[in-house]
């Protein structure tokens, strides 16, 4: 894939390649590309947003589904990458992904 676009999010350590996201692991390069188009986003820095953006939608979907004890894998996942999210804000540079969520067996 030659997008600029879908090149920044695959190289993303947040949502990118090896990060285990659902962008990483859900999306082909073409599939990513139609949704970039179909939400007509824009530039490399807007396009990490939306994947950021999908990323923390589908693990909040996730936490609706949960056993709802505010220790369990899930949850710990979620917080872990809000605060990776919230630091990049912060200081601009992405921080390291946390290690791959336990409960997918990673």
């Amino acid at each position: 894939m030659s997008d600029p676009r879908v090149i920044a999010i695959r190289d993303d350590n947040l949502v990118g390649a090896g990060s285990c996201s659902y962008v990483d692991e859900c999306m082909t390069d073409q599939e990513l590309l139609e949704a970039l188009n179909d939400s007509h986003i824009q530039g490399t820095e807007n396009s990490i947003r939306w994947a950021l953006d999908t990323e923390q939608l589908h693990l909040e979907q996730g936490l609706n589904a949960r056993w709802g004890e505010d220790d369990d894998p899930q949850k710990l996942s979620y917080d872990e990458f809000m605060q990776c999210v919230q630091a990049r804000e912060r200081t601009g540079p992405p921080p390291q992904r946390p290690a791959p969520n336990p409960w997918l067996g990673a």
